[in-house]
């Protein structure tokens, strides 16, 4: 336990627990790990050094700011920048160093990362600085590991259930992580296991765990706004380079009711392909003409599935005009929103009223 003269100042911990849990320093030889643990450790230390000098040297400050302005690592970690701001929750001793890991890597992203220093002990205290920092967060951040670290009489559950209970109340978002080959049977003490299986737990590499946490930081998007019409739907005519005669046709009939594109029938490829994509994301309905290919009709319709997630709203109509030829197959291709016109009979004024009427043009 820190002396009372530390409590609440930020730590950096030059030691760790070997594979028999018992604490050891850095020292020459360290593997490969180790090393890197060290100097990176070292690199954190220098960044706050620097840091509590730089706010040293604009002035005393009042004693009841000096808790908020404590340095931090990680340039331009302030959380103003749309980043957002973390409660990353107190580890066991053998999950610092992963702890440290998240830190860095949310504060590289200007993610603002509480608590500051470490929090007191004494449960009331404990639950005082927490509730602060929770008030503060967008999203809670716990790894767990094997061990359910101190247990002292008024925290009965441990640090890691307390720090969890508090966050459900009061975090907008909670992500807990463990690593996916901890034997859950072997977890001697129920309770923590209880911990460990909830469904908030993400058991998986710490890598993805940290993009899933800067997923939660992420800021939501704009609302979409309404698209810019003067009242005309927009009308894709989707027809194969050999019904250009009916796609003109069913052009002259639609008028100018409608805004009406037709396939890009020249250009580079990804041109073509771009602009045939964002006819289907874009139109308000989709007119097709099916004659006897049905690879080609069933193409397009797979081709529409796909960018339906792409669209602002949802397709008003897919009108598929069933054109002379005689036998042919079965479409066998059916969608909510898709009504076959028949017109073997040919293209003529029945048939386009008919189109312009399922068009609510």
């Amino acid at each position: 336990m820190l002396p009372h003269g530390l409590t609440g100042r930020r730590n950096h911990r030059f030691w760790y627990l070997d594979g028999d849990k018992k604490p050891r320093t850095f020292a020459k030889p360290m593997s490969d790990e180790d090393e890197i643990q060290y100097y990176r450790q070292v690199e954190d230390l220098a960044r706050d050094i620097h840091r509590q000098l730089n706010v040293m040297a604009s002035g005393p400050l009042p004693a009841a700011t000096q808790r908020a302005t404590r340095p931090l690592t990680g340039k331009g970690a302030n959380g103003d920048n749309g980043a957002g701001v973390a409660f990353l929750a107190e580890v066991t001793d053998d999950l610092e160093f992963r702890r440290l890991e998240v830190r860095r890597y949310l504060e590289q992203q200007g993610v603002l990362v509480l608590p500051q220093s470490s929090l007191p002990l004494g449960r009331a205290q404990f639950e005082a600085a927490l509730d602060a920092d929770l008030a503060r967060s967008r999203v809670f951040v716990q790894l767990l590991g094997p061990l359910p670290g101190k247990r002292p009489s008024d925290v009965p559950d441990g640090y890691g259930w307390l720090q969890y209970e508090c966050a459900r109340r009061r975090a907008p978002h909670v992500l807990q992580w463990r690593n996916p080959d901890l034997d859950l049977a072997g977890i001697e003490w129920p309770r923590h296991r209880e911990l460990l299986q909830l469904e908030t737990v993400h058991a998986t590499s710490l890598e993805t765990f940290k993009s899933a946490v800067a997923v939660a930081l992420a800021p939501p998007p704009p609302p979409v706004q309404p698209r810019a019409t003067d009242g005309r739907p927009f009308v894709f005519l989707n027809t194969e380079p050999r019904h250009l005669e009916i796609a003109a046709e069913i052009r002259v009939a639609i008028g100018d009711r409608a805004a009406c594109a037709e396939t890009m029938r020249a250009g580079p490829a990804e041109v073509v392909r771009t602009d045939f994509e964002e006819n289907l994301i874009g139109c308000d309905a989709m007119v097709m003409v099916y004659a006897d290919n049905a690879g080609w009709a069933r193409a397009q319709l797979r081709a529409f599935l796909k960018q339906a997630s792409r669209r602002e709203d949802p397709v008003r109509s897919i009108r598929v005009i069933d054109v002379p030829a005689e036998p042919k197959p079965e479409l066998g291709f059916h969608l909510p929103e898709m009504v076959i016109i028949d017109g073997r009979t040919g293209i003529g004024p029945e048939v386009l009223a008919r189109l312009s009427e399922a068009l609510r043009l």
